[in-house]
Parts: C-alpha cells; sequence; structure tokens
C-alpha cells in the first residue's frame, strides 16, 4: 500500500520550499494514490498553476470541484487557469457562474472584466470594471474601444506630478515645461508624437527621463533637452506627464492621433548595419523577427523560419533563448543600446513582432511592420489589421489558445505572398 502521509510530507515540504518543480509530480503521484480527496486535487492544481502548468491544473481544479462542487476558491483559481491557457470563453462562464452566486464580489468582477477585455467584449469589460477597478486597469479597454476622452484623465490620475512646488502645464504658453516620462521604452515611443505640441503652443519641453530613455529620445528631431530625475536643470515654469499630453490636446477620438514621432538613427549606424546585413552573393530580402514570448519555442516557429527566398534576423532581446536558435542569424549580443537596434531595424526590408521596443521602434521608423498581437492584449494592438498609432504596422491577431505554430503558418503564407514568392 503507498504511504500516502509520506507521499503529502514530500509534496508539502517541496512546495513550502520553492521547489514547485520537484513537487509538482509528486502532487500527481498523491492524486492518483488518493483519488477522492479534494484538497489534494487542489493542491496539486495550485502547484500546478504556479508553475505554468495550465493544462494539468485545470484538471486537477476540475477534479476538486467535481469531488466538492461548493470549492468557490477552486472555481475562481480554476476560471485564472483557463484564461491562462487561452480559453477565455471557458473562463468567462465560470466566472458567470460564481457573480451570479456573489454579485457583490469586486474581484470577480475585475477577473471577469479582464476575460472579457481578453475576448474582444470591450463595452462589456468597461461596464464591468467602471467602479471597482483602478484607473489603469479602466483605461485599457477604453483606449482598446477608442474611448480617448474617458481614459486619458484616468491614466493621468494614475501618474501624479511629481516636481513638488511646480504647478502642472495646463497647455499655455509659460516658459520652460518638465515633461516627465515615468512610462516604459514602449510607451515613450509612443507618446512621443506628442512632444512637438509642447514647443506649438509656446512652452519649451525639458523631457525628464531615466538614463535608458535617453538613446531613444535623442533620436527624436528638434533637439530636445534630456534631464535624469534628480539631474542639474534649469528652472522650470510647470510640470507635465508625457501620458498627459493627449487630453490636454484634445486627442478624443482615432482620428484625431497625430502620426508617429519621427525617429531618426544615427545616419552613420543605419550604413554599418546595411553593410552587416549585405550578402554579395545573396540578394534575398531580409527580415528581423522577435518573438520573444513565453512559451514560444523554436519548433513551433519552423514554418515561418523555413520561408524560401528570405533571409531572417533574429531581433529577440538580450540575453539571447533559444526561440529562434539555428533558425536566424542574430546579432543582438553585439548591440549597445536601443538607438543601434533602431539603426538595424532601419536596415530590414520587413519587421515581424510581438508587443516589444522592436515593434514600436519598427514603427515610428516607418518599416513594413507585421505586429504579432494577442486578442485582448496591449490597447495600442486593437482594432482591426490596421493601426491608428503606426500606419505601416499589419495587425496578424492569434486567437485566445491557438498554438504558436499555426501563427507562424498563417505569417508564413503572408510573407510569400507579400514578396511574391509562390507556394511553399
Amino acid at each position: 500500500m503507498t504511504d500516502i502521509p509520506q507521499i503529502i510530507h514530500a509534496a508539502r515540504l517541496h512546495r513550502d520550499a520553492g521547489r514547485l518543480h520537484f513537487a509538482e509530480p509528486i502532487y500527481v503521484r498523491l492524486v492518483a494514490a488518493a483519488p477522492d480527496d479534494a484538497d489534494f486535487a487542489e493542491e496539486a492544481a495550485d502547484v500546478a498553476l504556479r508553475r505554468g502548468n495550465f493544462p494539468l491544473a485545470i484538471a486537477q481544479y476540475r477534479r476538486a470541484i467535481e469531488i466538492d462542487p461548493s470549492r468557490s476558491e477552486a472555481r475562481r483559481d480554476l476560471a485564472r487557469a483557463l484564461f491562462n491557457d487561452g480559453r477565455v470563453s471557458e473562463c468567462i462562464e465560470i466566472l458567470e457562474g460564481l457573480i451570479s452566486e456573489m454579485p457583490d464580489d469586486p474581484a470577480l468582477k475585475l477577473q471577469m472584466g479582464q476575460a472579457l477585455s481578453a475576448a474582444g467584449r470591450l463595452d462589456e469589460a468597461i461596464s464591468v470594471l467602471d467602479g471597482i477597478a483602478d484607473n489603469s486597469t479602466l483605461a485599457a479597454p477604453l483606449l482598446a474601444a477608442g474611448r480617448f476622452g474617458e481614459a486619458w484623465p484616468r491614466l493621468a490620475a494614475e501618474l501624479p506630478a511629481e516636481l513638488p512646488g511646480i504647478p502642472r502645464w495646463q497647455g499655455d504658453s509659460i516658459g520652460r515645461v518638465a515633461v516627465l516620462c515615468d512610462i516604459s521604452a514602449e510607451m515613450t515611443i509612443l507618446f512621443a508624437r506628442f512632444l512637438p505640441g509642447v514647443a506649438e503652443r509656446g512652452a519649451t519641453p525639458v523631457v525628464l527621463a531615466v538614463p535608458q530613455l535617453h538613446p531613444i529620445l535623442r533620436m527624436l528631431p528638434g533637439g530636445l533637452e534630456l534631464v535624469a530625475p534628480g539631474g542639474q536643470a534649469r528652472e522650470m515654469s510647470a510640470q507635465v506627464n508625457l501620458s498627459d499630453l493627449p487630453a490636454l490636446f484634445d486627442v478624443a477620438t482615432p482620428d484625431t492621433v497625430p502620426p508617429p514621432p519621427r525617429i531618426e538613427p544615427e545616419p552613420s549606424l543605419v550604413a554599418v548595419w546595411r553593410n552587416r546585413l549585405a550578402k554579395e552573393d545573396d540578394p534575398r530580402p531580409v527580415v528581423g523577427v522577435d518573438w520573444s514570448v513565453p512559451g514560444c519555442t523554436h519548433h513551433q516557429l519552423r514554418a515561418l523560419m523555413s520561408v524560401e527566398g528570405l533571409r531572417f534576423v533574429n531581433l529577440c532581446p538580450v540575453p539571447p533563448t533559444d526561440t529562434l536558435s539555428g533558425l536566424a542569424e542574430s546579432f543582438r549580443d553585439t548591440m549597445r543600446d536601443p538607438a543601434e537596434l533602431a539603426a538595424m531595424v532601419a536596415a530590414l526590408d520587413l519587421v515581424v513582432s510581438v508587443d516589444t521596443l522592436t515593434a514600436h521602434l519598427a514603427g515610428a521608423l516607418g518599416k513594413p511592420l507585421w505586429v504579432l498581437a494577442e486578442t485582448g492584449g496591449s490597447w495600442c494592438w486593437a482594432g482591426d489589421e490596421t493601426s491608428i498609432w503606426y500606419p505601416t504596422a499589419r495587425i496578424v491577431r492569434r486567437a485566445p489558445g491557438e498554438p504558436w505554430k499555426e501563427v507562424a503558418g498563417t505569417v508564413a503564407g503572408a510573407l510569400r505572398r507579400h514578396f511574391q514568392l509562390g507556394d511553399a
């Protein structure tokens, strides 16, 4: 007879020590040894969920709920596992049942709002989240739905001004204005299109940003004055967050969005990369690929990287992964900063990327860009096959739960048509 107490002790010992890769197979043995114990099944599911083994977590949560249907926490976690596994419609079905039993639970409504957003049901998501979500959480579906006038104030509320004693800029001609750049590199590129509007209104923008963002900001035209937080700068008349500018400039609908910032890499760097990528005996177009997403391996990308008639370059960030190993030339380990990445992208014929810095740089450079976007992913890739933020971008949307191998096959076929290479 199996010694269940010893298995329980070993499983929980590894779990509590954070050794989940050891705990998971022991819990599988435990559930097999005690198939009617709901506690063991739920514990096994919890470990699998923490490890990212969503199919196993789903199976074990379902087992625990079948044994004991009153386990509301297991049902919540089952919905979470289904969501993370891309099975959004099943997640929503579970949440609907829970909300019917606990209609005043804000955590359930927040979970439902995120699931509805992922399903592309944006108006329903906004209705559920309104009043219970923080400003940034509600701003995302509002932006994806193009309801900018409602979204921008919520972003502003999440990023209060941080220079004491300096008033917030109201869009007037007031002298030197500190523009606080407290957002990601990707969003810095997207929102940089609004910086010229500061000067157009008679003020002088002085951008306060961490040094890591300076190489990107230096590529913008106009010679912006850049200061690191805490650095020395002449007296400021006002301050504003970079993400506050669209609200100040009345960007309320998609048709009022200005064109992307004109990023201008150093011409000598672009020339260097054109020479590095050029091969006298190989005139094939060069396609850069950044597919740095969890759960995607080079085996799933083989259909894309095997397109005859094209050369592929790995744009995945350092540290290198095996995602594109052996399928594309790699230069990223030699790059010093985003300015060099921008120069390399400028030398390519086309870029295929998930939602990364690479995608935003390519869009701001005006390069042909194919963005591999998740349904319900970032609001800047919402909509149909085009982007209001980057006119040269084409959106290739991955359905919830769709294997990356199938997405790669779709992109491979589109590349053949784009470059007129014929069928495989």
